[in-house]
């Protein structure tokens, strides 16, 4: 999933740098076990190395690109 992910998130310009700041461990602990329930996972994206599922809001969140996408009547608005 974190390839697929780095395919599709908006990295900023060169003009651009992303701000980092630090989170709360408990904050990235719950990230890790929302990205690991693979129940709740609603999407699932065939790669050459076979299907990855993902929570669809997450990429949405990620890329509008995704969104204009998985909002298409194309089939691969169709999760």
């Amino acid at each position: 999933l974190t390839k697929v992910m780095s395919l599709f998130i908006q990295t900023p310009s060169p003009n651009e740098a992303r701000r980092r700041v630090s989170i709360d461990e408990g904050i990235a602990e719950l990230w890790e076990k929302s990205l690991a329930a693979k129940d709740s996972h609603d999407l699932t994206i065939e790669t050459a190395d076979g299907p990855v599922t993902a929570h669809a809001h997450m990429l949405k969140a990620a890329s509008s690109v995704v969104t204009a996408m998985l909002e298409s009547p194309m089939k691969e608005g169709k999760t």
